[in-house]
């Protein structure tokens, strides 16, 4: 004979003892739809759990086992928890309601936790009399669980979880058990997005020098207004910003204007996998141009890549400005300094090389290899369009002379 079914008879047999000596016996049929679930939580008022995320192993993580008798009174039940190979049931504390079912207890804690197989059978019968006996939703355990590491996926289930009634024959009525799914955080792919930007006074449209450009990618809440995105590059870019993705762009082909297009390298702009799907203003800044801001927000889809209008940002109605070379999103007298300490007034400027200096490789505005009149000249267009632009903050224009430095023997 299996163990159930010996347990199974230990319960009926005790039962029938309980309500053949009982001075009141209820004619009553077994409760309807009878459910153990588990929660998380002080007891069982929180929503039955079925999905549970394990962050951390081994940390350990409690639930509560209850049991809704649907208003209906029980004189014990049965069941076998089952808890995948991933956990280890570490402890099982009984709660009140679970101590109401005195008498006799045929299976329980500490003795039925049961590591190897992995499962836990718990069964009471009280011997109480008939008008006090548990009914409702019963708080009957908590139960502490430990993941080992690496946590795999698995689930807390039950089989043959039953609850018996009283009657004046005893019956048991096969309940409900809420499994409960488990395992490690979902790994979210990359979020991908695409785009392009003309650039202004990228010498050459159809073959710029360069075709490669270091940018920022900046997400913000999508009720922050522009100026503060504006002024989000002054000291460190894009510090009030939801997310932030440092990367390239590449040169795309040439618009109608005579602008060079620059966009997100191959097909899409890889923005990393710590986003979150929602909407966001977004601020481009390629370096040594005036950022690009989005004026309504784009919906972006985490763990995916454009469809549609989704994480596709809209292209500027007009050409990025440059002269920004010091990255503070304006161009004025301190990015004219920054030309000046690269040498732009030099007779012979020096060629930049991979020990340049980071600043003076944005300075070189035209990426032609040298800092000399020609990226002067940009810088000077820049600031008066971002001077007289609605887009920008207007900056004081200096009085500059150029006198050439000559070098003796020159």
């Amino acid at each position: 004979m299996t163990k159930l079914k010996k347990g199974l008879l230990f319960f009926l047999a005790l039962a029938a003892i309980f309500v053949s000596t009982n001075h009141r016996v209820l004619a009553q049929t077994a409760p309807t739809q009878a459910s153990f679930f588990l929660t998380q939580g002080a007891d069982c008022s929180p929503q039955p759990v079925t999905e549970l995320t394990i962050v951390q192993a081994p940390q350990p993580f409690t639930l509560n086992l209850c049991l809704n008798t649907n208003a209906s009174p029980v004189n014990g039940f049965d069941l076998t928890i089952n808890y995948g190979s991933s956990l280890t049931l570490t402890s099982v504390s009984e709660q009140s309601d679970g101590n109401k079912f005195e008498g006799s207890t045929a299976y329980g804690p500490p003795g039925s936790i049961d590591n190897t197989n992995h499962t836990f059978r718990y069964a009471k019968v009280t011997t109480n009399s008939q008008d006090s006996l548990p009914q409702g939703t019963l708080f009957l355990a908590t139960l502490t669980f430990t993941p080992s590491s690496p946590v795999t996926t698995g689930t807390i289930e039950a089989s043959n979880p039953v609850v018996i009634s009283p009657s004046s024959t005893p019956t048991t009525s096969v309940s409900n058990f809420k499994s409960v799914s488990y395992g490690p955080p979902t790994v979210q792919g990359d979020t991908y997005v695409s785009f392009a930007l003309p650039l202004q006074d990228v010498y050459n449209p159809n073959n710029p020098l360069t075709t490669i450009l270091p940018a920022i990618v900046c997400l913000y809440n999508p009720n922050t207004d522009i100026v503060s995105i504006k002024n989000d590059f002054s000291s460190n870019p894009c510090a009030t910003s939801s997310f932030k993705a440092n990367g390239n762009i590449v040169y795309k082909n040439a618009d109608a204007n005579g602008n060079a297009v620059f966009g997100s390298p191959g097909t899409y702009f890889d923005l990393g996998s710590t986003i979150t799907s929602g909407s966001y203003i977004i601020a481009i800044k390629p370096a040594g141009y005036l950022a690009y801001i989005t004026t309504n927000p784009v919906t972006i889809t985490a763990g995916t890549t454009p469809q549609g209008t989704t994480n596709v940002i809209p292209t500027p109605a007009n050409p990025l400005i440059a002269g920004d070379i010091n990255g503070d999103n304006i161009i004025n007298i301190l990015d004219y300094e920054e030309l000046e300490t690269c040498g732009f007034m030099d007779v012979n400027p020096q060629p930049l090389d991979s020990n340049s200096p980071p600043i003076c490789q944005t300075a070189d505005l035209n990426h032609d290899g040298v800092v000399d009149g020609i990226d002067f000249n940009i810088w000077d267009r820049g600031l008066s369009a971002s001077t007289n632009s609605t887009n920008n903050t207007p900056t004081l224009t200096p009085t500059i002379t150029i006198t050439p430095t000559v070098t003796p023997g020159s």
